[in-house]
């Protein structure tokens, strides 16, 4: 959410936007309850598959690409 709202490109994450947003919202999807789900229960991989898509765009493998460090991101003083 950070990305789109500094400007990038949401198209390639739309749709895992939104997915994930509903999922989040819903107060039975605690972390607790999440973490409980067993391998193949679908819920589990439904989250696992939306952090894959989600880890690709912020890390550049899909969407507008990734961003060049600047300054201002500099750990050094």
């Amino acid at each position: 959410m950070l990305n789109i709202l500094n400007g990038a490109d949401p198209s390639a994450v739309t749709a895992t936007l939104t997915q994930a947003l509903a999922l989040f919202a819903s107060s039975a999807n605690t972390p607790l309850t999440i973490g409980s789900l067993k391998g193949g229960n679908l819920t589990r991989q439904t989250w696992i598959n939306l952090a894959s898509t989600l880890e690709a765009y912020n890390t550049g493998a899909i969407g507008p690409g990734h961003c060049a460090e600047d300054q201002t991101s500099s750990s050094s003083p």
